[in-house]
């Protein structure tokens, strides 16, 4: 807190960190619990809060750091693997050469962005790391790794990822690229993203440049080109069945996210289509959209 170096308190080292493993910090106190909008929130007191400073050299794995508030601050050469750091809050802060491997990041925000600033992760390990429930994913990525880490329905809106590696089951994950606002400053960049070895359940892409993904060598998977016009088609084709497949294909492709701000590019999974219908909807698919590839071919 006072910005002073850990060195003259006679810690012993590991690996040339400050041995901080294990450390329990301080529990939040619940000063109030009360439900509005269908949401239950709670009020806490006596955080931890960390403004305008660096951690640097620290191992803090297996440490209970729940609930933590970091403010424009520095986290360097740190280590917080397997550590529980579950809903902490982070704001314009760096994060380089960090090690979050098996780490509990559950509710945790690592956004938001707001007027040209926000928080960048810089070489870190999020390998195995627990990310469910968290909110606010908008930040810089490069160089992550977040091999078989928890992203059930995590949603990366409008984020920088570059050169990160994503590995193992990806279920319901979300990247959003699209912009609604005409001012809005968010990183919203993609570059060099290695999915090669993940699994694809149900994950999305949205006004993302589909190409900057090296997607997992499945024949189950096509890009779709020129999707706008492919998904018109497509929905154009379904119309006047009244069967089972035939209602819900038309209804996933008449989703108003499919067409707009001519969103170029377009994934369809086979194993999805399985997943939402049955193998009947899956051969519906794959036969309506490769006839309306073939009708919006001129149109590339």
């Amino acid at each position: 807190m006072a910005g002073r170096p850990l060195d003259e308190l006679g810690l012993e080292n590991v690996e040339g960190r400050i041995d901080l493993r294990g450390l329990p910090a301080p529990v939040p106190r619940r000063l109030a619990r009360f439900e509005r909008a269908g949401w239950f929130i709670e009020k806490l007191g006596d955080l931890v809060r960390f403004e305008e400073v660096a951690l640097r050299g620290l191992d803090l794995s297996g440490a209970s750091l729940d609930s933590f508030r970091f403010h424009k601050c520095i986290i360097e050469n740190c280590r917080f693997d397997e550590a529980r750091c579950h809903d902490w809050r982070m704001w314009e802060c760096r994060t380089r050469e960090t090690s979050f491997r098996k780490t509990g990041l559950r509710r945790a925000t690592l956004g938001p962005w707001s007027a040209g600033k926000g928080n960048i992760f810089s070489r870190v390990d999020f390998a195995g790391a627990d990310f469910r429930d968290c909110t606010s994913m908008t930040a810089i990525f490069e160089d992550c790794d977040f091999s078989r880490a928890r992203l059930d329905k995590v949603q990366f809106e409008r984020c920088g990822i570059v050169r990160c590696t994503f590995a193992g089951i990806l279920d319901e994950v979300e990247f959003d690229g699209r912009v609604f606002e005409p001012d809005m400053r968010e990183p919203n960049r993609y570059e060099d993203v290695d999915m090669s070895n993940a699994l694809l359940r149900l994950t999305e892409f949205w006004g993302i440049d589909l190409p900057a993904f090296k997607l997992p060598d499945d024949p189950g998977l096509r890009v779709i080109r020129n999707y706008p016009c492919v998904a018109t088609a497509a929905v154009k084709a379904l119309q006047g069945r009244d069967d089972k497949a035939g209602r819900v294909l038309r209804a996933i492709l008449s989703d108003e996210r499919t067409a707009e701000r001519g969103y170029p590019f377009g994934l369809s999974n086979r194993a999805d289509w399985i997943l939402l219908g049955g193998e009947e909807l899956a051969e519906l698919a794959d036969a309506t959209l490769s006839k309306a590839e073939d009708a919006c071919r001129g149109a590339d």
